[in-house]
């Protein structure tokens, strides 16, 4: 993921964006930093980690133009071609997410009564750190070390607190 992150980043747009526009690249390319600005915002809606950055109703502004651009972004992956045209899993993917988190902070928020969403807390990132926590020792653990790990980080995150 970290590789993704990476390469769908405002820097990684903007350095393309500086390479059109001081090395005569292609303009063609512009339209690839659009896109990984596009990428890179999506990303920062679907996994927002603090009130400042989460679906909220506090500045509603801010909070219709991020369900505007989740929906947009739905859309756009619903109707473009990739590769040969056939739908490819990524797109299954993002629209399957993204139509989630729309429905989700829109119950939470509206219904629900709840002041924010923090949409980091519907990925595996907490799962995925789990598991790599476990595999640090050994990367197949046993049933057994499996269950020794997971009694020592629990342990752990109990007398942290």
């Amino acid at each position: 993921m970290s590789n993704s992150l990476a390469i769908f980043s405002h820097s990684t747009a903007s350095a393309l964006r500086f390479m059109v526009e001081h090395e005569n690249w292609d303009r063609a390319v512009l339209t690839t930093a659009w896109f990984i600005d596009q990428v890179n915002h999506w990303f920062d809606l679907m996994c927002s980690r603090s009130p400042t950055t989460a679906l909220s109703l506090y500045d509603q502004e801010k909070y219709r133009s991020a369900v505007r651009f989740l929906q947009k972004f739905k859309e756009m992956f619903e109707t473009v071609q990739i590769g040969g045209g056939e739908f490819k899993p990524v797109q299954t993917g993002i629209i399957l997410s993204t139509a989630s988190i729309l429905d989700l902070q829109h119950r939470l928020l509206h219904n629900e009564g709840y002041k924010f969403v923090l949409t980091s807390r519907f990925t595996q990132d907490s799962l995925e750190n789990f598991f790599s926590t476990v595999r640090q020792r050994n990367p197949i653990p046993t049933p057994l070390e499996f269950k020794c790990a997971l009694r020592i980080i629990a342990m752990a995150q109990y007398l942290r607190h």
